[in-house]
């Protein structure tokens, strides 16, 4: 189904009203509602706060007769349904009013949307002296209110229906004159479409419809400028491309001689087929042309089908503009084995790759031949930092002089003459023993060629424990195959990680847990109280005014009074217990094992402690001191976390705040059923 512009304007328009309307008309609804019943609330308030006091004579001096009359003249009142005095026995003295109410159960109303009926309730202590003697319990009529709302809401009602009746007027017309413009610039733009370049349309009136008109005449005028000189522009630009192609030709014919000249290899492949190579290719790999390779697999140049797949499996794990080099031997024509330096990478050509050959042969050999050469090896073998020693199926049968100074050992021979069992921890931080463990990591080394792992190694002069990493290479030497293992003194890093940890779990200013370390250890502390059935106490702090002591007197004492109460509360506080930093001036205490009588004297002890205590300006003998404000609540069972025990501690600390700060309110909690 097509809507209309003249439709969807009208819809659009009136959809625009509806909520403005809906917006306003809540609005104004739930402002009279919210006002009506402040009003009653502050009437209520008066009225049993007056007479409370007014019947408190009375009662003392058991003059019912007064408040029997005082009761019924308050009756009278428009809009009392019902007066009752009670005594501290909840027994009735006097009541006045509507029976109906009267036998009705009494409950203290706080909000006029939760009253069950047209009265509200409202209740004032009788007090004197400091002393309870009763309460006042007075009915209010409300009835009248809802009728006032209710006759608001059909005013309201009636006015939205008969504006949104004018606005869809409003768009009809509004629609109607717009729809006439656009089948304007349609039938014009139909017109240029056609061929008819240069169309203008008739401009009426200076509005923005008359504007865009203007802009479609511009428009028009400037296609046809544009055509009329686009064959001329068509020329120049043919012109311009036949002379960039025979640039393009000379730069091939360049690049084809630049290739053709290299001394590498230079080729390149599609789904592993030969499409293109350079002379210096076809004379490495022994061919005479290229039509003797093009379109034939690459496996004929491996010698083995094995490093064929691998190199597939590389290739397809390259990702683009990477490149991948890889050593193997190539078969040439005539059946001799060369060995080469691959280099490929992606080309922006669908499945196909370009690679750089080199003949390595030489470097191998002579790599083969450093391998095979005592005295390369052993200047080798000895020049690296790290400790490395040779194990053969009789144990250890040499080492470097870093293998004797990091385990402690005197010479070689004191080194041989011991196993790898003697070089390890007894037990590895997995709870393995380290013997058979080892005869594991030697057997798995063996079978894939390498392995790295990491180690608990001991010094053999000290004992000393320390980690490190090691690495076991299959390797050939004086003729049998035997492992070379490389060890790593890795105690500076994992140092460095128990501190970076440390750090993350640590207030850097106070010193104290960070509000994630608190919240881990107080979760587990929690567990143990409801496993065992124990106690627990949560403490929230926090240091009044102290936005005034950072404005006052700068961050740097507001810093140095964060570090003083921490100092202080960690000379006041248990060892079990747990102190931490939550955020700003904001801290919490865990207490475990610890009932409310206990919270209340520890609380009230670290807040005189906290009070008595100075904090000295830097480079002056002024000093200043402050107040802390504590919040307690207690776990005694149940299924509560520790958020829920914290937001607690917290509403008893606000209420701390508000009775006036630098004191202990004890929170409500919930005992497990």
């Amino acid at each position: 189904m097509i809507i209309s512009f003249r439709a969807k304007a009208i819809i659009g328009i009136a959809l625009i009203e509806a909520v403005l309307l809906s917006i306003l008309i809540i609005s104004v609804l739930s402002f009279l509602r919210d006002s009506n019943q402040q009003q009653l609330l502050r009437h209520a308030k008066t009225t049993t706060s007056t007479f409370a006091a007014m019947s408190a004579d009375a009662i003392i001096s058991h003059d019912l007769d007064r408040l029997q009359s005082s009761s019924i003249s308050l009756c009278h009142n428009p809009g009392i349904v019902f007066v009752r005095i009670i005594d501290e026995q909840q027994r009735i003295l006097i009541q006045s009013g509507s029976i109906e109410a009267l036998q009705a159960p009494f409950v203290i109303n706080a909000d006029l949307n939760k009253t069950t009926s047209n009265v509200f309730n409202a209740s004032q202590a009788i007090e004197a002296g400091g002393v309870k003697y009763g309460s006042v319990q007075i009915g209010f009529d409300i009835s009248y209110l809802e009728a006032t709302l209710s006759k608001a809401e059909h005013w309201s009602l009636g006015i939205a229906g008969l504006e949104m009746l004018l606005v869809a007027l409003f768009s009809m017309t509004l629609g109607s004159y717009l729809t006439k413009q656009i089948a304007q610039f349609t039938q014009g733009a139909e017109d240029i479409s056609r061929g008819n370049v240069g169309k203008q349309l008739r401009v009426k009136g200076r509005d923005e419809i008359a504007q865009a008109t203007k802009a479609f005449n511009r428009m028009s005028l400037a296609i046809k400028e544009s055509q009329d000189s686009l064959e001329d522009q068509v020329k120049t630009k043919t012109a311009e491309l036949n002379q960039a192609n025979n640039k393009l030709r000379h730069l091939l014919d360049e690049q084809s001689t630049l290739l053709d000249n290299q001394s590498v290899g230079i080729a390149t492949v599609q789904d592993r087929k030969i499409v293109w190579c350079n002379p210096a290719f076809l004379n490495m790999m022994g061919y005479d042309s290229l039509d003797q390779l093009l379109g034939h697999s690459t496996r004929q140049f491996y010698l083995y089908e094995a490093d064929f797949i691998d190199m597939a499996q590389a290739y397809q794990a390259l990702a683009d503009k990477h490149v991948l080099r890889r050593d193997f031997q190539f078969v040439r024509k005539d059946g001799r084995t060369i060995w080469v330096d691959l280099n490929g990478s992606r080309l922006p050509s669908e499945h196909q790759s370009l690679w750089v050959i080199v003949d390595v042969t030489a470097r191998v050999e002579a790599q083969a031949a450093l391998g095979r050469s005592e005295i390369k090896f052993r200047a080798l073998f000895e020049s690296t930092s790290e400790a490395i020693f040779l194990l053969d199926d009789n144990g250890l049968a040499d080492c470097n002089q870093a293998a004797l100074k990091i385990f402690g050992c005197q010479s070689k021979q004191q080194f041989c003459n011991i196993t790898a069992a003697d070089l390890s921890a007894p037990s590895q931080p997995c709870g393995s023993d380290s013997t058979p463990l080892l005869k594991q990591q030697f057997a798995l080394a063996k079978q894939q060629g390498s392995l790295r792992f990491d180690w608990l190694c001991k010094r053999l002069d000290t004992g000393e424990l320390f980690p490190a990493e090691v690495l076991l290479s299959l390797v050939q030497y004086d003729g049998q195959t035997q492992l070379l293992a490389s060890v790593w003194d890795v105690s500076e890093r994992v140092a460095m990680m128990q501190e970076i940890e440390q750090q993350a779990k640590t207030d850097y200013l106070t010193g104290l847990c960070n509000r994630r370390a608190f919240i881990a250890f107080a979760e587990r502390e929690l567990e143990h109280a409801r496993r065992y059935k124990k106690p627990l106490a949560i403490l929230a702090i926090d240091i009044d005014f102290f936005k005034k002591i950072n404005d006052n007197y700068g961050h740097n004492v507001g810093d140095l009074t964060l570090q003083k109460f921490a100092d202080v509360c960690n000379e006041v506080l248990r060892e079990s217990d747990l102190l931490g930093r939550i955020g700003g001036e904001e801290f919490a205490i865990l207490l475990p094992e610890t009932d409310a009588h206990q919270a209340q004297e520890i609380s009230e002890r670290l807040r005189k402690s906290l009070s008595d205590c100075r904090v000295t300006l830097p480079d002056t003998a002024v000093s200043i001191h402050f107040t802390v404000s504590i919040g307690i609540t207690l776990f005694a069972g149940g299924t509560t976390d520790i958020d829920d025990l914290l937001n607690r501690a917290d509403t008893a600390l606000y209420l701390a705040k508000n009775n006036g700060r630098d004191q202990v309110v004890m929170g409500e909690f919930v005992a497990g059923l």
